[in-house]
């Protein structure tokens, strides 16, 4: 056998964490090949339309409920649930109800730890987070901010 090790064993609670705009991101693998990782969100967040240029995004709802626009579908997604967007593909989703939620997400190819790294590195302004700020930060890794949460 050559190259590294035959398998990646993550036990529970641990991974890369960052924490960006009050979500938690826990990340399991992030490589040039795949980005698998755990995304917590409270009520009422939800996160701006937007389209990777290079990369797949697939996501099972593990817990919650979330309202999701994906081109021009729009339909609410619960726990065991499951939608992959093309790249290319605008999309965003808003957390619905009272209840947390929590998604698995992978994305091909990977190192997408860096968009979340590059969105928490830009300041909040004095009315929270500027859009306009982080639509130019991530623009360079193949992310377009291209309208609001589907709130």
């Amino acid at each position: 056998m050559s190259g590294g090790p035959s398998v990646d064993y993550v036990p529970a609670g641990f991974g890369k964490h960052i924490q960006v705009l009050g979500q938690d991101e826990t990340f399991l693998r992030s490589d040039e090949s795949v980005s698998v990782f755990i995304n917590d969100l409270g009520p009422g967040m939800g996160v701006p339309v937007h389209v990777h240029h290079y990369m797949d995004e697939m996501a099972y709802v593990l817990a919650g409920r979330i309202k999701v626009v994906v081109d021009d579908d729009l339909f609410l997604a619960g726990p065991g649930d499951f939608f992959w967007t093309k790249g290319g593909t605008p999309h965003g989703f808003a957390v619905r109800g009272d209840d947390p939620c929590r998604l698995l997400w992978v994305t091909t190819p990977g190192n997408y730890d860096k968009v979340f790294e590059t969105i928490a590195s830009v300041p909040l302004g004095p009315e929270g987070p500027d859009l306009a700020k982080i639509a130019e930060a991530v623009a360079p890794l193949g992310t377009e901010l291209v309208g609001p949460p589907p709130l």
